[in-house]
């Protein structure tokens, strides 16, 4: 019988980590499986650290030039021939009961279309980030989702994704690829194609399923997306969910919240350094309507004048200089 499930490993050059993502693939208790991994790499290196596995499940493309994050994502799945995905980064690393935990929700429900879980943070070198865990578990709802098919409103399902941002497609979920191939990926939206893809879910009146428990391992470090950002294709996907679903009620104002909250977080972030502060400024223009009072006027007064934001820079230095001689 043909597998169940595709385990698409899209890398590019993280050879430090590679082994301990397909280690952790290799490790399931659900065995119905085959690992396909992408790779965009420039060097051997990443294909010297697969060559290492003796596995039959385990597939080998090397693109001949680089397909960008979301291409080498999107031509796993178009490639593979199972009626399920699930993606795994070459960073990240799945509990061994992850696809035992989520498969059978999805194999019995035609239905979902994605079964997403929970899932730690870690650093660079694996230490698990307890406080960090935490806040994003309670900021995504997901320690209040019930177990198993979510029956969701479609004002709902709109909320899931694009206030709470509870589903994770790229790093804890699997996929019905009918879903995946249904959906349209427009280059505006590069590389940012996990929310992309949880709203044409929620578009679509598909449904969610919700596997508890954190089940995966979700790294952050300097090169991971949720320390660098994309603003761009970020914008571009809250513009067109805000537009999209202008008569959707109130959840439409909850969504230009959480995206301005986005892009206080970005402000902020570019506060670090003085050569950021034209775009900082810019994205504290455009977040302040939306926030609550007391960031509202803060950000208000940052966007005024480079005067003004310079001489807030210089109290959030000055603050962070202070934690850190109390540490």
């Amino acid at each position: 019988m043909s597998p169940l499930v595709t385990v698409i490993l899209p890398t590019f050059e993280r050879a430090r980590y590679l082994r301990e993502a397909i280690d952790s693939a290799l490790a399931q208790t659900y065995g119905d499986f085959v690992l396909s991994v992408g790779d965009n790499s420039r060097d051997d290196t990443t294909e010297q650290v697969v060559r290492e596995y003796d596995d039959p499940r385990i597939t080998y493309r090397r693109h001949p030039e680089n397909l960008g994050q979301q291409g080498n994502w999107l031509w796993l799945i178009e490639n593979a021939t199972t009626p399920y995905v699930a993606s795994l980064h070459d960073d990240d690393v799945w509990m061994p009961d992850f696809l035992e935990r989520t498969v059978p929700m999805i194999d019995g429900d035609p239905s979902v279309s994605m079964v997403f879980g929970d899932y730690e943070l870690i650093d660079a070198d694996g230490r698990l980030l307890v406080e960090e865990t935490e806040a994003m578990t309670v900021q995504s709802h997901r320690d209040r989702l019930p177990a198993g098919t979510l029956d969701l409103s479609y004002p709902d399902s709109l909320r899931l994704v694009a206030v709470w941002n509870a589903p994770q497609p790229a790093y804890c979920a699997v996929l019905r690829r009918d879903a995946v191939m249904a959906t349209e990926f427009p280059p505006e939206i590069d590389p940012v194609y996990d929310i992309w893809l949880s709203y044409q879910i929620a578009r679509r009146r598909e449904r969610f399923a919700f596997a508890p428990g954190r089940i995966t391992r979700y790294r952050w470090h300097p090169g991971s997306s949720t320390t660098t950002g994309w603003s761009e294709p970020e914008d571009e996907i809250f513009s067109r969910i805000i537009t999209e679903n202008i008569d959707a009620g109130e959840v439409i104002s909850e969504i230009e919240s959480y995206w301005a909250s986005i892009r206080w977080g970005r402000a902020v972030r570019m506060m670090a350094s003085a050569d950021t502060r034209v775009p900082s400024r810019i994205e504290f223009r455009g977040a302040s309507d939306r926030l609550p009072p007391a960031k509202r006027l803060v950000s208000s007064v940052a966007a005024q004048s480079d005067v003004a934001w310079s001489a807030m820079r210089r109290v959030r230095m000055a603050a962070h200089r202070l934690t850190g001689e109390r540490r």
